[in-house]
C-alpha cells in the first residue's frame, strides 16, 4: 500500500526499473531456457501490474474518488484509517497536529498499521478523520479458548 507521496515516486521508480529489466530479458529471450524466460518475463508482469494497481488505488483516494472503505474485520481497520487520511488529503504533518501529535509518531503508527496505538487513539484517529465505522460482530463456533499462538495465527491470517 501506498502510504505518501514519496512512496508513489519510489513506486514509480521501481516500475520503470522493473519494465527496462523486462525489455532486456525479451532481447536476450533466444539464449534462454523457455522455462527461464516465461517464469522471468511472469515475474516481471506480476510485480509490475501490482505496483500499477497500488498507484491506481493511491490515486482515487487522493483524488475523492473512492468514499467508501470496506472492512471485512476489524484487522483491517488500520489500512482504513491509513486511506482514509489519504483521501483526506492530510499528510502525516497535519493529521498529526490535528491529533496534538508529532509527524513521526503518525509515521510510526501507520508503518506497524497501528499495533502500537490505544483502541483511544485508533478512535481518536476515526473521529478526526470523519470516518464512520459500522459492523456486523458475528460470534463463530469456540471449541476452545484460543491460546495466544492461535490468537496471532488468525491476526496474521487477515491481514
Amino acid at each position: 500500500m501506498i502510504k505518501n507521496e514519496q512512496q508513489y515516486r519510489v513506486t514509480k521508480t521501481q516500475i520503470e526499473r522493473l519494465e527496462a529489466e523486462r525489455s532486456a530479458i525479451e532481447k536476450v529471450k533466444g539464449t534462454l531456457d523457455p522455462l527461464m524466460y516465461k517464469l522471468q518475463i511472469d515475474s516481471h508482469d506480476s510485480l509490475i501490474g501490482d505496483m500499477h494497481g497500488e498507484m491506481e488505488e493511491y490515486v482515487k483516494l487522493k483524488s475523492g474518488e473512492r468514499t467508501r472503505l470496506e472492512c471485512r474485520s476489524l484487522v483491517e481497520l488500520p489500512q482504513a484509517l491509513i486511506c482514509a487520511r489519504i483521501a483526506r488529503g492530510l499528510t502525516h504533518k497535519a493529521l498529526g497536529e490535528l491529533l496534538g501529535l508529532k509527524e513521526q509518531q503518525i509515521q510510526q503508527y501507520e508503518a506497524t498499521e497501528y499495533e502500537a496505538a490505544s483502541f483511544t487513539r485508533i478512535v481518536e484517529v476515526a473521529t478526526v478523520l470523519c470516518v464512520d465505522v459500522s459492523a456486523v460482530v458475528t460470534l463463530g463456533k469456540m471449541r476452545q479458548i484460543p491460546t495466544t499462538e492461535e490468537l496471532d495465527e488468525l491476526t496474521t491470517q487477515h491481514v
